[in-house]
């Protein structure tokens, strides 16, 4: 069991050995220890990240929600909604979904009930692009329930793929920095934040107050409190009116 499994190391990259028959790991097994991913998953995650890395779209947000979500999916999908979502896309999404391995024609294929996915690799792509959509929709401020309604799944359930996501996009960004890919580990830090905020990125700043989140935040930026200095100086009698509003 040992040489098989020291074999499958040195196979997958991810431990090398030296003249004098010891083994060290390599700079991807330090990624992947680092960012507590599996050896399987780290070794997709890293095909996913390089074939990022040869060409990434940076004209617009779904590529890099997609490689925020989750690597197992926490619901099936809705067809009929993925089609919708696809037929909605600019040309930034189509590409994305293009480059990642998504065929739109197979969508609406399947959503008419003409098609299925056999390949479990495969299905785990389009899952995660419609876990990208929701993910997407999250941090553009939606509410949960319209998220829901619109994705046919549970409340519930976005709520934890909310939750779910903070943690496995941190492994995502220590995987990066470990790999030395400073300048992918800055937009996947940047669009945590925003994740875990749930709002866009104007309201950052304000949505990293105690008990502010992004609806609160969104109205307080919209009645002129757009700074963290201007929320500071503020009396009470101005942010009543609008903490009112929130309720």
């Amino acid at each position: 069991m040992v040489q098989s499994t020291l074999q499958e190391l040195l196979d997958s990259k991810l431990v090398k050995s030296s003249n004098d028959e010891t083994f060290e790991p390599t700079q991807l097994g330090l990624a992947i220890v680092a960012s507590a991913f599996s050896p399987n998953d780290g070794l997709f995650i890293y095909g996913e990240l390089k074939r990022a890395l040869q060409a990434f779209v940076m004209d617009g947000e779904l590529h890099i929600f997609y490689m925020f979500s989750p690597l197992q999916a926490s619901s099936e999908i809705d067809w009929m909604a993925f089609r919708d979502e696809v037929h909605g896309l600019d040309d930034s999404g189509l590409r994305t979904i293009r480059l990642v391995g998504v065929d739109p024609g197979l969508v609406n294929s399947i959503a008419m009930g003409h098609a299925s996915i056999k390949d479990p690799a495969l299905l785990r792509v389009y899952t995660r692009v419609y876990t990208a959509f929701q993910l997407r929709d999250l941090s553009n401020e939606i509410p949960v329930s319209s998220i829901a309604k619109k994705y046919n799944i549970a409340r519930g359930a976005v709520q934890t793929l909310a939750q779910n996501c903070h943690g496995f996009a941190a492994g995502m960004a220590k995987f990066c920095q470990r790999m030395g890919w400073d300048m992918l580990a800055v937009v996947l830090e940047h669009m945590r934040d925003r994740l875990q905020a749930g709002a866009r990125a104007d309201l950052l700043e304000m949505a990293q107050v105690t008990y502010v989140k992004s609806r609160t935040a969104r109205l307080l930026w919209e009645n002129g409190f757009k700074t963290l200095r201007s929320l500071a100086e503020a009396a009470p009698s101005e942010l009543v009116p609008v903490l009112m509003m929130v309720s």
